[in-house]
C-alpha cells in the first residue's frame, strides 16, 4: 500500500536503492566517500525507520556502538532536516514552506533512534547567489555579493548524545514555540518589555515540556512573512526591515511555567577616536562573571548574535526588536553573547544552586592540504561541517568535559586575509560593493561546577524567596554589582562636595554682607 506526500499523491514506499540514487531524501543520504564505512548488519539490528521501513546508516554515516561495547566511542553527532527546495525556486505552497514539517520530520528519526538522547537544537540558516548551492549544507565556507540575488534557507539542527547510560526508555520527542513582537501596538517595543510579554504568554499558556533551548532569529518585516518560512529570497538595492522574535525548542513532557531571562554582554569601543572593539574572549568574560556571581537561576543556553550598530545612538538602540538595512550604504554588526536562563516564579521557593564557571572553545574547520601550491578555490579549501565536529567529540571525549551550550557560528572573514581575529572579531561590515567571505565555526561553552568550602565560607540558607521584576520594590531581592555600587558612592561624594562648595561660597558673601 502506498503513503500519501505532502501534495496528497499517492506513491509507493521508497526502497533502499531509491534512497541511495536519489536525493530527495537528504537525511537518508549514503555515506559519503571521505566518512567510515558502515557495518550495515550491524546497523540494522538497530536503526529502523517504521515510517518507510529501510534500514539506515546514522547520522554522518558512522555506526553507533552496540548497547553491549565498553561505551560510546563518541560524544556528540549532528543530524541536519532540511526542506526540500523546488527546482525552480520558491515554492508556491505556503503549507510547505514550514519550519513545522522539520520538526515532525526530526521527531520521527527520533523515535527510530532511541539510543540517543537530544543535547541540544538549533536553527541554521544558509545563504548564497544560487539556490544550487543552498543544498550543499557541509560547505564551511562561501563566498556571496550583496549586489546579487540573495537565496535564504533554513533547517533544523539536532546535536545529540549517546545514551547508553541513561535509564529512560523512551525516546526523546521535540517542540516549538515562536513568540513575534506585535509592532503594530508598539514600534518602541524594546527587549525587557518583551521578555516580560513572552512571560506572560508562558504563564497563560505554559510550555508543553522543558525548555530545552532559546534562540533569537530575524525575519523580513511585512505580511508575507512568516517567521516559520525556511526559504526566501532577497533582491539587490532594496531597502529591508528586519524583526527579532524568540523561538524556543522543548522537550515534551509535563507542563512548564518556568519563567525566561535574557541577558546581553556587548563589545565596548577600546578608544573613541577609532573604530576598535573588544574581542570576543572579553565579551565572553562578563558573561563569565556574572553567571559566577548568580545563586538561583538555571542556565538554559548562550548564543552569539548580531546587532547592527547605530552610529550617534544610545545604548538602546540595542535592544529594539527591528532595524532597516540599506544595501547602497554600509552598515556595521557588533557580535554580541545573548545568555538565557531560566527562574521560577516568584510565588515558589528557589533552592540555591553551585555557583557556575564556563570557558568557550571554538573549533574552526581545517584547510585541505593543496598538492603542488595549487590554490584551491574557498568553497574546497576547506574540509566538511562534518569534520569539525568530529574534532568537537574527540575533544569532549579526551578531556570529559560537560557542555553546557553549543551553537553554530558565522565569521565573516576580513579581506586583508591572514591579518582578521577570525572567530574574535566583534565588528563585522557589509558593503554592497564587496564580496563577503564567510566561514563557519562550532563553538562550545563547557560548564564547571566549583565546589564550595565551607570551612572559608558561612552556611547558605537552603532556599531564598525570589521577587521577580514588577513586585513593588520593598519585595525585590537586591542585588547590586560592584561597578553599579562605586557609580552611587562617586555619585554620593559628588553631590556632598557640591553642598559644602555651595555653603562655602554661601558664608563668604555672608562674611562680606555683614561686615564690608
Amino acid at each position: 500500500m502506498g503513503t500519501l506526500r505532502d501534495d496528497h499523491r499517492e506513491v509507493r514506499p521508497p526502497t533502499y536503492t531509491d534512497v541511495v540514487n536519489s536525493t530527495r531524501y537528504p537525511i537518508l543520504r549514503p555515506r559519503l566517500s571521505s566518512e567510515p564505512s558502515i557495518d550495515m548488519e550491524a546497523t540494522e539490528q538497530t536503526l529502523v525507520i517504521p515510517a518507510v521501513g529501510l534500514m539506515i546508516p546514522p547520522p554522518g554515516g558512522v555506526r553507533l556502538p552496540l548497547p553491549e561495547q565498553a561505551g560510546p566511542p563518541w560524544r556528540l553527532r549532528f543530524v541536519d532536516f532540511t526542506p526540500h527546495l523546488p527546482p525552480g525556486g520558491c515554492s508556491q505552497k505556503r503549507s510547505l514552506n514550514n519550519f513545522n514539517l522539520l520538526v515532525s520530520r526530526a521527531n520521527m528519526w527520533l523515535q527510530s533512534n532511541g539510543d540517543v538522547r537530544v543535547f541540544s537544537c538549533e536553527t541554521v540558516t544558509w545563504w548564497a547567489n544560487s539556490l544550487s548551492k543552498l543544498n550543499e549544507t557541509e560547505l564551511v565556507n562561501s563566498t556571496i555579493k550583496p549586489s546579487n540575488k540573495l537565496y535564504f534557507m533554513r533547517g533544523l539542527r539536532l546535536w545529540v548524545i549517546p545514551a547508553w547510560d541513561s535509564e529512560v526508555a523512551e525516546s526523546d520527542e521535540i517542540g516549538i514555540r515562536d513568540f513575534e513582537p506585535d509592532m503594530n501596538m508598539d514600534n518602541e517595543l524594546n527587549l525587557a518589555t518583551f521578555v516580560k510579554i513572552v512571560n506572560n504568554k508562558i504563564q497563560e499558556e505554559p510550555l508543553a515540556g522543558r525548555p530545552l533551548k532559546m534562540e533569537t532569529l530575524t525575519r523580513r518585516s511585512g505580511p508575507n512573512a512568516k517567521a516559520k518560512d525556511c526559504y526566501w529570497t532577497e533582491m539587490p538595492n532594496v531597502t529591508h526591515t528586519y524583526l527579532f522574535f524568540f523561538r524556543c525548542f522543548y522537550l515534551k513532557g509535563s507542563p512548564c511555567r518556568d519563567l525566561i531571562g535574557v541577558k546581553d554582554f556587548r563589545p565596548e569601543r577600546l578608544y573613541t577616536s577609532n573604530r576598535k572593539y573588544e574581542p570576543y574572549e572579553r565579551v565572553a568574560q562578563k558573561a563569565k562573571d556574572w553567571i559566577a556571581a548568580q545563586m538561583t537561576v538555571k542556565i538554559l543556553n548562550l548564543q552569539t548574535i548580531m546587532l547592527k550598530r547605530k552610529e550617534g545612538k544610545l545604548k538602546k538602540s540595542f535592544d529594539k526588536l527591528m532595524y532597516t538595512v540599506h544595501r547602497s550604504e554600509p552598515v556595521a554588526f557588533l557580535q554580541t553573547l545573548r545568555l538565557y536562563f531560566v527562574r521560577p516564579r516568584y510565588d515558589v521557593r528557589v533552592e540555591v544552586l553551585p555557583s557556575l564557571s564556563f570557558s568557550k572553545k571554538t573549533f574552526a574547520p581545517q584547510k585541505k592540504p593543496s598538492p603542488d601550491d595549487i590554490e584551491q578555490p574557498d568553497e574546497v579549501a576547506y574540509e566538511s561541517f562534518s569534520k569539525t565536529v568530529e574534532q568537537v567529540s574527540a575533544w569532549l571525549k579526551n578531556t570529559r568535559s560537560s557542555m553546557l551550550s553549543i551553537e553554530t557560528a558565522h565569521t565573516r572573514l576580513r579581506q586583508e586575509g591572514p591579518k582578521h581575529n577570525g572567530a574574535e572579531s566583534t565588528l563585522f561590515w557589509s558593503f554592497e560593493s564587496s564580496t563577503e567571505n564567510w566561514l563557519t565555526h562550532v563553538r562550545i561553552f563547557i560548564a564547571d561546577r566549583a565546589s564550595r568550602d565551607p570551612t572559608q565560607s558561612p552556611p547558605t540558607p537552603r532556599y531564598l524567596n525570589f521577587t521577580p521584576v514588577g513586585q513593588p520594590w520593598y519585595m525585590r531581592r537586591r542585588s547590586f554589582s560592584s561597578t553599579r555600587r562605586n557609580k552611587r558612592c562617586l555619585i554620593a561624594v559628588g553631590v556632598l562636595l557640591t553642598i559644602t562648595v555651595l555653603l562655602g561660597t554661601a558664608g563668604i558673601l555672608y562674611y562680606f554682607y555683614i561686615y564690608k
